[in-house]
């Protein structure tokens, strides 16, 4: 008799969650490490049984890196939203520009982003001025 798992996960739109934060190129890298470190390590040992376990745990950090990474996404773009409320002004940057971030200059929340007119920019892009 075999068990299986069903995960299921909901993310309620416009609710902080960690996964708007993957940085899809960073899991792309990763899954290519982890791919070829696998092919690197089945060449090395012939049993599955003779793979050391540190081994294991080296694949599994690799596995825990985009989390990581995104975690402290989420905590630098919480800190910019607290600071965006209490008035102070952000430098936020996208792709070619570079903006400045105050409600003096009439930007608001719009849940992980700042927004002006039809501009968003991810809260975790800025720093503090």
């Amino acid at each position: 008799m075999t068990t299986k798992y069903i995960f299921v996960v909901i993310i309620k739109k416009g609710e902080d969650n960690m996964f708007e934060f993957i940085d899809k190129s960073l899991v792309v890298v990763t899954i290519m490490l982890i791919i070829l470190s696998s092919l690197y390590i089945n060449t090395l040992y012939d049993k599955k049984e003779d793979i050391p376990g540190y081994i294991k745990y080296i694949i599994l950090g690799m596995i825990s890196i985009p989390f990581i990474d995104a975690s402290s996404a989420m905590s630098t773009a919480e800190a910019n939203k607290e600071n965006f409320i209490k008035g102070n002004t952000l430098i936020c940057h996208s792709k070619n520009s570079e903006y400045l971030v105050s409600k003096k200059e009439s930007w608001n929340i719009d849940a992980d982003y700042f927004k002006r007119e039809s501009l968003l920019i991810r809260a975790d892009r800025c720093s503090k001025r």
